[in-house]
């Protein structure tokens, strides 16, 4: 039984898809914003504005209530360092952006987003969340470093062992 075969058709060669003007500026858009956004989980970028009067423009102060919306879950996603969602919430308030002027306040910011990336993992609460277990450091004392060093058990005389000479 011979078969015959039928030629098919060469596929129409497809042209590439022209971007969208629009879309590529939103996305553009949106990885300036999101860059920006990021950049506000640096206490020392926070300090780098205030020194140069960003914070006494009301267009700016617009401008981070407007970037607000990163709060929202479809946004944040993207964020790296979800400190910057804080650290915007708190750039609503005057008397915080009054405070960037004071090099001791970004020091203590500093310090108190160190210590909390430190310690994040080792609060309680957070371990059904992590589903990891504890770190040993948070073992209380009694438990993570013994108060004398293990003693180690008696040598046992068995009969084959050779005993013990004196030189």
């Amino acid at each position: 039984m011979a078969t015959s075969t039928v030629p098919l058709p060469e596929p129409e060669p497809v042209a590439p898809e022209q971007p969208d003007p629009a879309r590529e500026a939103n996305r553009a858009r949106f990885e300036i914003e999101l860059e920006f956004v990021q950049a506000l989980a640096s206490p020392f970028y926070l300090e780098t504005l205030a020194q140069r009067g960003y914070f006494q423009q009301e267009e700016f102060v617009e401008y981070l209530k407007y970037l607000r919306y990163w709060r929202k879950r479809d946004y944040a996603r993207f964020l790296a360092y979800p400190q910057a969602l804080h650290h915007l919430e708190l750039l609503q308030e005057d008397s915080f952006r009054k405070a960037l002027s004071n090099h001791n306040v970004i020091v203590a910011l500093d310090n108190q987003q160190y210590q909390h990336w430190r310690t994040w993992r080792n609060n309680p609460a957070m371990q059904p969340l992590l589903n990891v277990p504890p770190h040993p450091t948070t073992l209380p004392k009694s438990e993570s470093t013994p108060s004398k060093p293990p003693t180690r058990p008696a040598p046992t005389a068995s009969t084959s062992d050779p005993p013990p000479t004196s030189s």
